[in-house]
């Protein structure tokens, strides 16, 4: 667990799901990440079988590259699956 990668995060209440909130924001947090404070890399977890925010990653451009066999326990909320974006990745979305 490298608290040296910045994440993405996004929590809704269950009524504004479905709405394109969370990707919207997503794909905002990318965009302020690579072109305001240049950074190289942004990752996001999701939860086995959480197929709503699988998707909000992947439509915002973050590609699965694993799972996490540990997480410390204070962060076990974030779930076990990785994914990953590149600045050189997201230059290829635009």
């Amino acid at each position: 667990f490298d608290r040296n990668v910045t994440e993405i995060f996004y929590s809704l209440t269950h009524t504004k799901w479905h709405r394109g909130y969370a990707t919207e924001t997503a794909k905002a947090m990318l965009d302020f990440g690579f072109n305001v404070i240049k950074l190289d890399r942004i990752i996001g977890f999701i939860e086995p079988g959480n197929n709503g925010s699988r998707r909000v990653l992947e439509k915002s451009g973050l590609r699965e590259i694993g799972s996490l066999d540990y997480i410390p326990k204070e962060n076990d909320f974030f779930g076990n699956t990785l994914f990953e974006i590149t600045y050189n990745d997201y230059l290829n979305l635009k």
